[in-house]
Order: C-alpha cells, then structure tokens, then sequence
C-alpha cells in the first residue's frame, strides 16, 4: 500500500491559469464549506468521498473517484469536537463502526464508494488521530463507547504496528505484513502519550520513539521524509513535500518547541513570493511546483496555533479562503478545478477555521 500524509491533494496551479481571484469571493463562510461537504461529498452510505467526480482517475495515493478513507473519518471527527457537536460524531462514529472498523480494532485504510473493503490494511497516522479523537469524546460527552473502540484501536496498533519500538505505517492483513520504515509524520506526541498512558505501548517504546521525533537531523533546514526501523537511518527527499514538512514541525512542537529556522522560513517565503507553494527543492529551497494547497495552508495554520503566532496564521488564513468558491453551484467548496475537487482540501480548512475560532483569532 502506497499511502503520503493528508493525501493526493487538487491544487490550483498558478502558472497555468487555474486560480482567478475574480472567480473567488470571501462571501462564503465554514458553515457553506459544511454544506457543501455533506451535499456533494458525501456518498449515499454516509462516508465522505475523496473526489468530487466519480469517474477521477487513481492517483498516486491508489486512491479513485468516490472511494472513502479513514482519513477523512478522522478529521470528520475533530471537526465535531471542535464545534462541540455531538449529534455530528456520533453519526460519524457509527459509519466508521459499521463501515471501517473490524471487531479486534483494525481500520480499513479505503472503501469503495458502496462501503465495500477492497484491501485490508490500515494506515498508522489515520488510526491514531481517530483513536485521540474517541479518547477526546469519551471524556468530553462521557460516553464509554468511544473509549473502549479507542482502546480496540490503541491495542491493535501495540499489537501489530510495532517493531524494534517503532511505530511503522501500515498492517497487511492478507499477509501480517508490516513495513520496514516509518514516515515521520505519523509520528504524533500526542498519540504517543496516550498509547503509553493506556498501556499500549511500553515505556521503552515511547521514549524511543518521542527521542527519534526530539533529535531529527535536518538538511537545509528540512525535515527527513522517513525512518528506518532496521539500520535507524533517516531518508530525506530532494523534492520536500510542505504537507510533510508542516506537520512534522507541528509534531515536534507540541514538546519541544518552536524550529525557529523552520518559522522563519515560511515567514520568508510570504514576504519573498507572497505565497508558500506546496513542493521545493532541498537543495536550494526554490519552490519546484507553481501550485500552493488550502490543505497546506490549513496545516500552517495549525502549526502557527501550536507555536502561538498569530501573525503566520493569518498570513495562511487569508490566502487559504481565496481559494474558497462563492458561486452557486460550489458554495463553501475549495479549490475546484474543471468541476472537481479533493475532500482533504475541504476538510482541512474546515478544521482550521474553527481552531482559528476557538483560539479567538478570527470571528
């Protein structure tokens, strides 16, 4: 299974004319990109659809059309939390009950469009945020569900996707395959804290993993894409992907701080290209695609909640709604190009907004 962080995602591409700002309002607000979520991304069994178009070729995440992922579940799920909205988890709990879950806590990675299981394996970073999002809501709501379907997840992940004390992305279970490397930015403190604390992994593992996360090498000021369980070395990218790279930052801020290098960065590319586009070269830090990502804007403003710096969050706030749509047809949506788009690029900004909201940095 070939499965990159946050997804394949539909960007507009600059250069070649996809993105004009009089075809864009800010009229538009989150409640639009909601409805515009559950309108027409969203399949007649309840999961959400990856693409708008059903006939979108499979694209480098081996991911087609209407097929639903867990990922989306996920973030579906902090979306909830975040408006405090019961009625919307619990609906979401029960598809990925029905749909995603299997008895012993392993999660399809992807259904068909009908809710139909074509592969069996799970993906690490999409199970984690799911599990710290039932945690989350079993407190919250006290509902003792979520916690023991968080805890059958937590165990299958202690279970299975363990090696050498490291995490590693994905379980096969055709073949009780698991892969050799772990893409660094599954790697999620939190998610950590949280196996430890409810016994799923031991103390060894977490220290081992939170000192990987703690003493990542960089070049040029890049994070590495992966780590390898086996020989401990780490493979960077000459081309760095900003999703990749913005979460990881995010990832280490939560214990260790802010990569000052890594905010600085950013800042520079703001005041350089009034953008931050969504591939650059290691090498040079020269962008290598002409495109940027309302989901790689999202990102940045999450990083820029967890480092407290609200001049980087707006920056990303403000850009990242001029890709949001104000006609008729696409109210709310994000980045439609040719009458389609990626439900990661309406997901993420959705989640973002309303973390904007409830850390009173936007109305």
């Amino acid at each position: 299974m070939k499965k990159t962080t946050i997804g394949v995602l539909l960007m507009t591409c600059l250069a070649f004319g996809f993105f004009v700002f009089g075809s864009f309002s800010g009229h538009a607000d989150n409640a639009d990109t909601l409805r515009f979520i559950q309108r027409s991304m969203t399949n007649k069994n309840g999961t959400l659809a990856t693409y708008l178009k059903d006939e979108t070729g499979i694209d480098s995440d081996e991911v087609r059309g209407r097929e639903a992922l867990s990922e989306s579940v996920g973030l579906y799920l902090l979306y909830t939390l975040e408006t405090n909205d019961q009625k919307r988890f619990r609906k979401m709990y029960r598809i990925l009950d029905d749909k995603f879950l299997m008895n012993d806590g392993f999660i399809y990675w992807k259904l068909s469009k009908n809710g139909k299981a074509e592969v069996m394996t799970n993906a690490l970073v999409d199970d984690l945020r799911i599990m710290n999002a039932l945690y989350l809501a079993s407190e919250r709501w006290s509902v003792p569900a979520y916690k023991k379907t968080a805890d059958e997840i937590g165990k299958f992940i202690g279970d299975h996707l363990l090696r050498s004390d490291t995490l590693v992305d994905f379980y096969d279970r055709t073949n009780s395959h698991t892969p050799g490397s772990l893409t660094l930015s599954y790697l999620d403190p939190k998610s950590l804290d949280i196996l430890l604390e409810r016994g799923h992994i031991s103390q060894e593992s977490f220290d081992h993993m939170l000192g990987i996360l703690r003493n990542l090498p960089e070049q040029n000021g890049f994070y590495p894409k992966s780590y390898g369980v086996k020989n401990g070395n780490f493979r960077f990218e000459e081309e760095v992907n900003m999703i990749d790279q913005l979460i990881v930052a995010s990832n280490r801020a939560q214990h260790f701080g802010e990569d000052t290098t890594f905010t600085s960065f950013l800042l520079a590319e703001w005041q350089n290209n009034g953008v931050v586009y969504g591939r650059y070269d290691s090498k040079s830090k020269k962008p290598t695609v002409p495109y940027e990502s309302p989901a790689s804007y999202s990102l940045m403003i999450q990083y820029a909640i967890q480092i407290d710096n609200k001049e980087l969050a707006l920056l990303a706030y403000e850009r990242m709604i001029q890709f949001r749509t104000n006609s008729r047809e696409y109210r709310g949506a994000y980045s439609v190009t040719e009458g389609n788009t990626h439900i990661f690029d309406n997901l993420l900004p959705l989640l973002s907004i309303e973390q904007l909201k409830n850390k009173d940095w936007i109305s």
